[in-house]
C-alpha cells in the first residue's frame, strides 16, 4: 500500500497547492479532493475525517505519513506541516511535486 501511495503523492500534493491558491482552505481543498477519483482517495477520506473530528491539519497529516510508512512521504509531510501560513504550505506543496515529478523521470 505505501509504495502505491508514493507514487500517487506528487498528483495529491499538486491538486492540494493548486486549490490552495485558488483560496481554498486547507480543510476545504482536502474535502474537495475527498470526492475525486485519485488513487489515494480513501487516504484522503482518512485525513479530511479526522480534520472533521477536529484534529488540525497538522495532525490529520501526521496520521496519514505514519500509516503510509515511506520515507518520502513521511519527510514531504513533516515540511509541508511546520509553517503554519497557507501560502508557505502551498509554495512547498509545488516544489516537493515538481521534485518528486523529476526523481520518478530519472
Amino acid at each position: 500500500m505505501g509504495r502505491k501511495i508514493q507514487a500517487q503523492f506528487p498528483d495529491f500534493l499538486k491538486k492540494l497547492a493548486s486549490t490552495n491558491e485558488t483560496g481554498m482552505t486547507l480543510r476545504d481543498s482536502i474535502k474537495l479532493m475527498t470526492r475525486t477519483d485519485m488513487g489515494m482517495s480513501k487516504e484522503i477520506k482518512k485525513i479530511y475525517n479526522d480534520i472533521d473530528w477536529a484534529l488540525t491539519i497538522n495532525e490529520a497529516l501526521r496520521r496519514f505519513a505514519n500509516r503510509v510508512r515511506t520515507h518520502v512521504v513521511a519527510r514531504s509531510i513533516t515540511l509541508v506541516t511546520k509553517p503554519t501560513n497557507q501560502a508557505v504550505i502551498s509554495e512547498k506543496c509545488s516544489m516537493l511535486q515538481q521534485g518528486m515529478l523529476r526523481r520518478n523521470r530519472n
